[in-house]
């Protein structure tokens, strides 16, 4: 407690000392959104943009103010995220390690978000809990003239769990630079990560969970690991410059530029470390086994990378029919693997630990890409096509391909069809692993996706539905614990069917929000997902004191249907298939209260309401042996200053 009232009691004074207040330049009607601040992803900003908006609005709403981080996770905020929806989105081109289910929790190059603003801009978003649970996400930003912006994201997520070796604690600070004049733009992020979590391996027995001398007291539940730990460390740096040209002096009404050239540079390390000191004690029968060690593992990897991106394309100024761009981009890896090994220090009086390289290697593609696009009939329909193909390097032969065809007759309703493809090397954790407990080297045949889909978006009857059908070739996957969890492919065909609908009913001043997501794959295939995934939200909004506070009082709930829910290995945190145990069937209540006062937004929560009438009938959770949380209470607040 004493922690966290610190970190208020700092920001509080950081905004007394920097003479920032809930002021801005005139008066700011909080109920709309309004052009102070405007934000920006690197998707609105880049020339070529035309289906995301122009920009964000920075607005006071207090839609899911409440649902602020993933439900769908091992049990505790900060820990893995848990696949339970299927993404269709294809690993990146060239050099990829593989999944990283923590990643959600961060903001990467094409999500963070650059600014403009007539003021200095601040946003405090903290959530907390009586004992265990803190969340913080600062945003500063401010202009340095007209065409200069700097803005600084501090992202925290810590909490202890209400289990053994729980715990989780992740922090992002990023800062971005832009910088836009007429014929100039440059994009400039830095980003570091750290993220320090525990590993209990879920609870020993699933039966404990549902006994009736465990369910007041969970820290008493044996667990599977009382000491292992998972370390990542991710920095990355990237600018993008653009220059524009092909300007018509004559025609000064439109300035537009005619064509433009941009390069791309990015600097990124990355680290992974997996420990355990205590195999001997409380981790019998968990590791299936020991390379170099019976007593302790500690296994590391660390991967760096450069790229560099040469490109030139049209502008806004190109009257032909069809825009487009194309470009080159070099990717360079260098990586290397060790593992602990027993030995003997310096003075070799004890026995100590040193690390052994296992893996020293360097990965280079060579990547071109091109894309043609245009708007036409004043904007109401849209086309969009590219391509990437490594023509030279370690993923030689790898491609990706991707059409788009929308209707938008207007400003509130886009019709999109779609079309994707890609033909890539699995990812390096497939093909490639040596520490203490698990040691593999394979040649995978490259996998082909196909995803076909459609969506409807109408802003004015606040509906949103789409469907897509994905088919995967040579899918690679984590075999069952029986066969020790190793990698796997598959040259059968895989049919992954998913729909969904979103709408949002209102009744005078009750609401209904709901998102029913349906999804289905053949039959005893290596991936597993519930049929059925509701996200729905049942709320009554009002104003009151004179339309001076907006007061929403409703009830979140979350369902899946039963299905063989996947089972994590912390050792390379990853998710394995297994098909004894399912898991779902639970609906999670979460009742709210949220309310605003100008540009001061406030939440009160109770997480999983019903647990203490259930958790001792039914387990309840979205990984093998990994419970979620019982019943919580958390509050959080959201204030936005200008000066």
């Amino acid at each position: 407690m004493r922690k966290r009232s610190w970190v208020v009691f700092s920001v509080f004074i950081l905004c007394l000392v920097s003479g920032i207040s809930a002021r801005s330049i005139g008066p700011i009607d909080t109920t709309v959104k309004h052009d102070v601040t405007l934000g920006y992803t690197l998707g609105m900003l880049s020339p070529f943009n035309i289906w995301e908006k122009e920009s964000i609005k920075i607005d006071t709403n207090i839609d899911e103010l409440e649902y602020y981080t993933t439900h769908y996770s091992l049990g505790n905020p900060g820990l893995p995220y848990v696949p339970v929806i299927f993404n269709s989105t294809p690993s990146p081109l060239g050099f990829y390690y593989g999944p990283d289910y923590l990643s959600g929790y961060f903001r990467n190059d094409s999500t963070l978000k650059y600014f403009t603003t007539r003021a200095p801009y601040l946003n405090f978003f903290y959530v907390t809990d009586p004992t265990t649970h803190q969340f913080l996400d600062l945003v500063l930003s401010q202009n340095f003239g007209k065409k200069l912006n700097a803005a600084i994201n501090f992202k925290r997520v810590r909490s202890d769990g209400i289990y053994l070796n729980q715990a989780s604690n992740l922090n992002q600070l990023s800062l971005t630079l832009s910088y836009r004049s007429k014929r100039y733009m440059a994009l400039f992020d830095g980003i570091y990560n750290s993220s320090k979590i525990d590993q209990n391996g879920g609870v020993a027995n699933d039966t404990d969970f549902t006994y009736s001398s465990f369910a007041s007291q969970r820290l008493a539940t044996p667990v599977s690991l009382a000491s292992a730990r998972s370390t990542e460390r991710q920095t990355s740096f990237r600018l993008q410059q653009f220059y524009f040209l092909g300007y018509d002096a004559a025609d000064t009404s439109k300035e537009n530029p005619f064509m433009y050239v941009s390069h791309t540079a990015r600097i990124s390390g990355n680290s992974r470390i997996y420990s355990d000191n205590t195999i001997a004690n409380d981790s019998s029968g968990f590791y299936p086994e020991f390379y170099h060690d019976a007593d302790t593992t500690y296994d590391s990897l660390s991967y760096n990378q450069f790229i560099n991106d040469f490109s030139i394309g049209s502008a806004k100024g190109w009257s032909k029919v069809l825009k487009w761009d194309a470009g080159v981009e070099d990717q360079w890896v260098h990586f290397t693997e060790y593992s602990g090994v027993p030995g003997r220090n310096k003075l070799r009086t004890q026995d100590s630990l040193v690390t052994r390289m296992l893996h020293d290697s360097v990965f280079s593609n060579l990547i071109v890409h091109a894309r043609v696009y245009n708007t036409f009939i004043n904007g109401k329909i849209l086309f969009d096509a590219e391509g990437s193909d490594i023509f030279a390097g370690t993923q030689h032969g790898d491609m990706q391909a991707s059409a788009h065809l929308g209707w938008k007759p207007d400003s509130l309703r886009l019709l999109k069809l779609s079309e994707q493809y890609s033909y890539q090397t699995p990812g390096l954790i497939y093909e490639l692993y040596s520490g203490n407990n698990f040691e593999w080297q394979n040649h995978f045949s490259k996998i082909t996706t196909v995803t076909s889909s459609v969506v409807y978006e109408d802003a004015q009857w606040h509906l949103s539905l789409g469907g897509e059908v994905t088919q995967m070739q040579n899918m690679v996957y984590f075999t069952t614990a029986d066969l020790n969890s190793v990698p796997a492919q598959t040259a059968d065909p895989i049919n992954i069917y998913k729909g969904y609908i979103a709408k949002n009913f209102t009744l005078g001043k009750w609401h209904l929000n709901t998102k029913e997501i349906v999804q289905s794959v053949t039959a005893n295939e290596p991936i597993h997902l519930p049929k059925l995934v509701a996200e729905n939200s049942v709320f009554y909004e009002n104003y009151l004191f004179k339309h001076h506070m907006l007061l929403r009082v409703g009830i979140d709930v979350f369902y899946n249907s039963s299905y063989y829910v996947y089972a994590y290995q912390p050792v390379i945190s990853q998710y394995y298939v297994q098909n004894d145990t399912r898991a779902g069937n639970y609906f999670y209540f979460d009742p709210f209260v949220t309310f605003r006062v100008r540009t001061f937004r406030m939440f009160f929560k109770m997480e999983n309401v019903t647990s203490p009438f259930w958790q001792t009938k039914v387990f309840y959770g979205y990984a093998l042996h990994y419970p979620m949380n019982d019943q919580v209470l958390r509050f959080g607040i959201s204030w936005d200053f200008w000066n």
